[in-house]
């Protein structure tokens, strides 16, 4: 008990002071010790994070990270109006999808069937106009065309609001030789829609009906034009607001048309490959949700990597307009005219009665299925811990550089190879950039410029695909830019020199 007494009332005495070097020698002592604890540690967080990030990313298409659609906006209030589109409506649509027919017959061209469109417009009584438009390519070549719109004032108001109904004149269904159909029924129900709203007085923001020419193209150039801009450039994965499509959603199931979330019908297709597909437990209910919710996942984070306008609705998205199109799978009835038409009122009650912007719901999200979804609060956490691990490994990978080379880092030679892969990729982006969509693309010029190879195992196996994809994305990036074309000629194969000669270093 005394020793006990003794110790702890020698802890008061006072020591005689360290002096300034060994105190400084202490401090990097300890700070040494924590440096080392930190670095034996650094690869164990560094595979926990990574491990964990994939993880979870392959958790997200679980349903209990999932939530099902709900709309936020209560002034929405989809499918809570009763509809007056009916078969004499239909009738109309019909006889305007006959004169769309004849527009499109071979030898017509894009001005004399603006003028038919514009002739049709004017029947209604609308304020209509056109547009004639040109994009410049590569080698002095162009893509011109003729947009057709008009306006349906709103009666009690300024006009300061307004509302966009759009079609292009092609469609993206395509035909047996790759190229695009005709947008027959859109553009048909446009010009339907047009003679059916001017009957009602309910309106309170103005409505512009645009038939745009081409597919993307028309669409870009209206937009453009509206806002003062001359051929801009970006799209890069813009979504609307997820109470628009929840809105849509709804309205579509309360007409009875069956909705398909990118295309895929989880009762004819089976996401599983066919090795899969074989096994006992693939049939399983939890087993089937999960697969298709990650084919869901996986297309919608494809499209958005992709960067380009892929479809009329990116154009908007760019100026902060949210935008969807209704893209009708070809079947065999009963859906036509009639449902198209009553979704479509219902939709644009539902719009007329907002009072602001959207801003309520989710502007980023991943789409699970037609009804579900996964908030960016709970998937952002999979970059995030992957972005850490791989922090940690690049730190590692500089200090262990350090400790080789005696405290010299090799500052010179990596930021001489950066700035070599650097001005490779610029050179690569201005020839591809150089290259005329319009003409017959070389294929030793896009094999010799591809970053991977990848391009010249695809055209050995789908020659036409490749050729198609090569000409619509130099077409897409001269027309609404966006990043994929730089990020698939301009960085990825300058980083992946890049990471070999780090290796080396």
């Amino acid at each position: 008990m005394a020793t006990r007494l003794k110790a702890l009332l020698g802890r008061g005495t006072p020591t005689a002071p360290l002096s300034e070097q060994a105190s400084l020698r202490r401090a990097l002592v300890r700070r040494q010790k924590l440096v080392d604890r930190l670095f034996a540690f650094a690869p164990h967080l560094r595979t926990l994070l990574l491990v964990a990030g994939l993880a979870y990313t392959l958790a997200l298409p679980y349903k209990g990270l999932g939530r099902k659609h709900y709309i936020s906006e209560n002034a929405l209030q989809p499918g809570h109006v009763n509809t007056y589109w009916n078969w004499a409506d239909v009738h109309v649509a019909d006889a305007y999808a006959d004169k769309v027919a004849q527009w499109s017959q071979e030898g017509t061209s894009g001005e004399q069937r603006s003028r038919g469109i514009k002739a049709a417009f004017d029947e209604l009584g609308l304020s209509t106009a056109q547009q004639r438009y040109t994009f410049e390519l590569a080698h002095n070549s162009t893509v011109s065309g003729v947009n057709t719109y008009a306006i349906l004032p709103a009666p009690k108001t300024d006009g300061a609001e307004a509302l966009v109904l759009s079609a292009s004149w092609l469609s993206r269904a395509r035909d047996d030789d790759g190229s695009r159909r005709v947008n027959t029924r859109g553009v048909a129900i446009v010009l339907a829609l047009a003679n059916y709203f001017k009957k009602h007085s309910m309106w309170s923001k103005d409505i512009v009906f645009v038939v745009s020419d081409g597919y993307v193209e028309g669409a870009q150039a209206w937009l453009d034009s509206y806002h003062g801009y001359q051929q801009s450039k970006g799209a890069n994965g813009n979504l609307p607001n997820l109470d628009f499509i929840n809105s849509a959603s709804r309205i579509l199931r309360g007409t009875n048309i069956p909705t398909l979330l990118h295309s895929h019908d989880p009762a004819v297709s089976s996401p599983l490959p066919r090795f899969l597909a074989a096994l006992p437990f693939a049939r399983h209910p939890e087993v089937q949700h999960y697969a298709h919710a990650a084919r869901n996942l996986l297309h919608q984070v494809a499209l958005s990597a992709d960067g380009r306008i892929l479809g009329p609705e990116g154009a908007f998205g760019k100026y902060r307009i949210d935008a969807i199109t209704l893209h009708g799978v070809p079947a065999e009835g009963p859906h036509g005219f009639h449902s198209l038409g009553r979704a479509i009122e219902s939709l644009f009650r539902s719009l007329n009665n907002l009072l602001e912007r959207f801003h309520q719901s989710f502007f980023l999200y991943l789409m699970t299925s037609v009804d579900s979804f996964v908030a960016v609060g709970n998937y952002l956490a999979a970059p995030i811990l992957l972005g850490a691990g791989l922090t940690i490994q690049g730190l590692m990978t500089w200090a262990e550089a350090a400790a080789g080379a005696q405290g010299a880092r090799p500052l010179k030679r990596a930021v001489g190879v950066l700035g070599a892969a650097a001005a490779a990729g610029a050179a690569q982006l201005r020839l591809v950039e150089a290259v005329d969509p319009t003409m017959s693309i070389h294929q030793v010029l896009l094999a010799a410029t591809s970053p991977t190879g990848l391009w010249v195992l695809w055209r050995v196996f789908a020659r036409e695909e490749a050729e198609r994809w090569a000409t619509e994305a130099l077409r897409d990036w001269h027309v609404g830019g966006g990043w994929s074309l730089p990020v698939a000629v301009g960085i990825v194969g300058p980083l992946g020199v890049v990471h070999a000669t780090a290796a080396l270093l």
